[in-house]
């Protein structure tokens, strides 16, 4: 439904940005298609007040129109075990909040019980027109307010957005036929009327400035982006860009070595099971990696890059491979991990990039396992079982952290240092 919007406000000549309300990496992208824009955060839970502010406000230099999808929550308040809510969000921003409700749920005129709070409705799942306006006159008689619109029952594109894995790119031909859909029944006089909100309250703080020039060069970072690694907040590389870092992205799939003059690789989350034995056989980007790191080169993994900086990496298949070896873990893909849980959690140990004994927020994925075959320096576990380790200087681990929100981009930012050799506790390969 969001992409449908998304795509049909781009229709009508608006500019929009796409926000989900939880900092972690999930689903398809359909609204990089959609609006031609990669999909942004907000988190109640991750980021203040002002900071929500200032990235809306961000949002409209650019755009005049921004949507932001979540789902609400009974509970008022964010808290540790929510993570970030919708409904904290919508109080913060003043944001208008438009609830989807299924056609199922309102068939016969069964409406059901009006939301605490909602200032308009969309209907998803529509078989014709005459249930949408059978829907749409109980609902605004009921609830008091206007159904602004809704998409048709597609079952051929439902299954085609069920088959995608996390991360890829949705078809512009899918946001295309969403679009079209949603233009079948959406009422734009309603829509916009919803939309028209005062100003948004200026942040009552300014922003932490980073940006500012420093002694030395800032730094090279290179980022993995290919099938297997896709898990990255957009507005994150997009802040390093503008506080004077290089960013440049290489494929461990394809490429042969690290790019030149890199000073830290970036090895984000994605699917690298689905991509392991590709992994495994490219043995030149191993090396590279691990020349990298001899040299004094700064590692970062999340989850699946992580998992690919291990020893092994098992795949849901129950095949296991061998990987870049460069921190004796042994890794396990999970199909019924669950979706990421919010935690809290003070790193303990020393490394490059994440303050010792600061408590910080995150997102812990639960959809890999780690073995720790080696003793090396455990920053944080979870009943026993690593979820972020560091070595020499490679930190990596199970946490998706939004380092915006945690204030941690200087620790990027920082002048590269003379390369030096260094080892890590680890093993090499003959």
């Amino acid at each position: 439904m969001a992409w449908a919007l998304a795509g049909y406000l781009v229709a009508q000549g608006r500019q929009v940005r796409h926000f989900r309300a939880r900092g972690c990496y999930c689903g398809p992208q359909g609204a990089l298609t959609s609006t031609g824009s990669p999909s942004r955060h907000l988190d109640s839970w991750l980021m203040s007040r002002d900071a929500c502010r200032r990235a809306l406000m961000e949002a409209y230099s650019a755009a005049d129109f921004a949507i932001v999808e979540g789902e609400f929550s009974s509970g008022d308040e964010p808290s540790s075990a929510d993570g970030g809510s919708l409904e904290a969000l919508c109080r913060m921003l003043d944001l208008p909040r438009l609830i989807i409700l299924d056609a199922a749920q309102a068939a016969d005129c069964r409406i059901p019980a009006r939301p605490d709070a909602v200032d308009g409705v969309l209907i998803d799942g529509i078989s014709d027109y005459e249930q949408f306006f059978q829907i749409q006159t109980c609902i605004e008689g009921a609830w008091g307010v206007p159904v602004v619109g809704g998409l048709a029952r597609d079952e051929g594109i439902r299954q085609a957005l069920v088959s995608l894995p996390p991360g890829r790119v949705v078809p512009e031909s899918i946001c295309k036929a969403l679009a079209a859909s949603f233009a079948q029944f959406v009422e734009p006089r309603l829509l916009n009327a919803i939309v028209d909100r005062p100003a948004l309250p200026i942040a009552s703080t300014p922003a932490a400035d980073f940006r500012k020039p420093v002694d030395g060069e800032r730094p090279t970072i290179a980022i993995a982006y290919d099938d297997a690694f896709c898990g990255y907040f957009p507005e994150l590389l997009e802040e390093l860009e503008r506080g004077g870092a290089r960013i440049v992205d290489f494929s461990p799939l394809h490429d042969e070595c690290v790019p030149e003059r890199a000073d830290i690789v970036w090895l984000g989350c994605g699917r690298t099971d689905f991509h392991a034995e590709a992994l495994s056989d490219n043995l030149c980007m191993h090396a590279s990696l691990r020349n990298f790191a001899r040299r004094g080169g700064r590692i970062y993994a999340e989850g699946g890059g992580c998992a690919y900086l291990g020893r092994t990496l098992k795949s849901a298949d129950g095949i296991v491979y061998p990987m870049v070896n460069l921190l004796p873990l042994a890794a396990e893909r999970r199909e019924n991990g669950g979706l990421p849980v919010p935690v809290e959690f003070t790193p303990v140990g020393e490394n490059w990039l994440l303050p010792e004994c600061r408590t910080l927020r995150a997102y812990r994925n639960r959809r890999w396992k780690l073995e720790l075959l080696e003793p090396i320096e455990t920053l944080h576990e979870v009943d026993g079982s690593p979820t972020l380790v560091a070595t020499g200087n490679v930190v990596g681990g199970l946490m998706q952290i939004h380092f915006g929100a945690a204030e941690l981009l200087p620790a990027l930012l920082e002048s590269p240092c003379e390369p030096a050799a260094q080892s890590v506790a680890t093993s090499w390969p003959t």
